[in-house]
């Protein structure tokens, strides 16, 4: 699965709850920044975490 995919979704995650006034008047798109990052490695990290897990498991299951 490609990085952009996660970041794209990040993106309208933030863009949703921005465009649906979610936050506060006085903050901008640009100051949610750092909150689409976050949710980009939230969403990246636990895919990462999957992968390593199913493999760990596919290992496992070869042992028996």
């Amino acid at each position: 699965m490609d990085e952009k995919i996660f970041k794209q979704d990040a993106k309208q995650i933030v863009d949703l709850a921005f465009n649906e006034k979610l936050f506060k008047d006085d903050i901008t798109r640009d100051d949610m920044n750092s909150f689409e990052e976050l949710i980009n490695f939230l969403l990246s990290s636990r895919y990462e975490s999957y992968k390593r897990a199913e493999k760990l498991f596919g290992s496992l299951k070869k042992i028996k």
